[in-house]
């Protein structure tokens, strides 16, 4: 399964134009970027798709699951890291003008966002304050894996403003 997975693995860093050598060693710098961690995902999601036709293992689903996990906590991070950079085209104050810019092609898939979010109260009366929040904009690409278009990764406080433009 490991050896399977590491295959897949490979197949995807590939697709994205990764250049590999021996065993699927990854032979490009990827540093600041989140092309492995997106890599990652899409071979999440041809593992997935190669399970469901094949034997439907549900150790492999768990492995698969595992892995989604891991690629959605380095897609996360990533945009942690980088908030403090997103250009201002990339700043929204809704989630309307959100949406529109993942529309009209200002916000391509991969890309780091910050919009603005209203407060919110969940089910069990947890009140979040209105504040800005950085996010991954990953499209549609990865909803048959059950992953969100907008992947929301942090909250920036209540007193984060973006910077000027």
């Amino acid at each position: 399964r490991e050896n399977k997975i590491a295959k897949f693995e490979t197949a995807a860093l590939n697709e994205m134009g990764v250049m590999t050598g021996l065993e699927g060693s990854i032979t490009d710098k990827l540093k600041g970027t989140n092309t492995l961690a997106v890599s990652r995902l899409r071979a999440v999601e041809n593992l997935t798709i190669d399970n469901k036709a094949g034997y439907q293992e549900v150790a492999m689903g768990k492995l698969i699951e595992g892995r989604k996990t891991i690629a959605l906590n380095g897609i996360n991070q990533y945009a942690q890291a980088k908030y403090r950079t997103v250009k201002s085209d990339k700043i929204f104050q809704n989630q309307a003008a959100l949406i529109q810019a993942s529309k009209d092609g200002t916000l391509k898939p991969n890309d780091v966002y910050i919009t603005f979010t209203p407060a919110s109260t969940n089910s069990e009366g947890v009140v979040t304050p209105a504040q800005y929040i950085v996010g991954t904009y990953l499209g549609d690409m990865y909803k048959t894996i059950g992953v969100k278009p907008f992947q929301p990764s942090m909250y920036l406080g209540e007193s984060y403003q973006p910077p000027a433009t």
